[in-house]
């Protein structure tokens, strides 16, 4: 199913006003977030030596988007095309982060995905 996320952005070139991602590959990252958050790292126990907390896996994978404008309509515009481009996707247990940057200026601007608010 097809989620319309409101992009947050500290830039003041175009962009769009929404992204549209399917919400199953959000949740498959979710899930594969909690898999491998719920991994034992071995560690040889000593007071100095304690296991390493891990909170969020960064997803190596571009997700599949559509850059959409105020009304909620495809954005064809090639400037947001050319200029924004996919950095991160951080994975949590609770959430979705994706982070995008621009080519020129390196303004950045994210979507974020928690799957309890969109449902």
């Amino acid at each position: 199913m097809l989620v319309t996320l409101e992009v947050k952005t500290n830039s003041d070139r175009a962009q769009p006003s929404f992204i549209s991602v399917d919400s199953n590959e959000m949740d498959y990252f979710i899930a594969q977030a909690k898999l491998m958050l719920s991994c034992e790292i071995p560690v040889t126990p000593s007071p100095f030596n304690k296991p390493p907390a891990i909170i969020a896996c960064i997803i190596m994978h571009d997700i599949s988007f559509e850059w959409l404008d105020a009304e909620m309509k495809h954005n064809e515009d090639a400037e947001l095309t050319w200029c924004w481009e996919q950095t991160i996707c951080h994975a949590s247990k609770d959430d979705v982060l994706v982070l995008f940057s621009h080519k020129e200026t390196g303004d950045e601007m994210f979507i974020e995905y928690i799957p309890e608010v969109i449902k």
